[in-house]
């Protein structure tokens, strides 16, 4: 299915070439030969890399899209952002388990358990409720820079083989144009890609 717009085109291509095929042409046999032969045809080696399997690969290891992408220098980052947000889900959790238990201690009502805290019962209500909010966005942020991973490979592929070549040239020139209305010229710039 992939390749059905381009079979469809050859076919139309084929037919439309075929009434001129019955005819015996041999010069524009040759002078087709003749510029294949005075041409130079530089041939580009080109890679393909597959965004979804450099997706799939930081879906399944982060930072191994980039390895496959060539990346390398990202790879620290990526780890780096993990790491962090990982300490910080870890020390949130630590404070609000503190705190869990400190006004646990302070509600429970049984007098072997003191609440150690100088903190009122409303007060450690507030913190333990806090450092959880804390804690729980710190686990989305973790969730954000894995896929951002994901997405970076992903799009990294796509500009694995975008043509950066010296054979395009973007340039901005001046133009004058004539408007279909009136016969007056008018002034302008014109954005033009060469491809040479």
């Amino acid at each position: 299915m992939r390749h059905f717009p381009l079979l469809i085109l050859l076919t139309i291509s084929l037919l439309g070439a075929a009434p001129g095929m019955a005819q015996d042409q041999p010069d524009q046999a040759s002078t087709f030969e003749d510029l294949l032969a005075d041409e130079e045809i530089e041939v580009i080696k080109t890679t393909r890399h597959d965004p979804n399997l450099a997706a799939l690969y930081s879906a399944a290891l982060p930072g191994l899209g980039q390895a496959y992408n060539d990346m390398y220098w990202k790879i620290p980052i990526i780890y780096g952002g993990l790491a962090v947000t990982t300490y910080f889900v870890r020390y949130n959790n630590v404070q609000y388990l503190e705190y869990r238990r400190l006004y646990f201690a302070a509600i429970d009502g049984d007098p072997t358990t003191n609440n150690t805290s100088i903190l009122t019962e409303e007060a450690l209500q507030r913190n333990t409720d806090n450092w959880r909010r804390n804690r729980d966005y710190m686990i989305i942020v973790t969730g954000f820079v894995y896929l951002l991973n994901i997405v970076d490979a992903h799009v990294d592929a796509h500009f694995k083989d975008f043509d950066v070549s010296e054979n395009l040239s973007l340039s901005i020139e001046p133009s004058v144009e004539q408007l279909p209305v009136s016969s007056s010229p008018i002034a302008g710039l014109s954005l033009s890609l060469k491809i040479r």
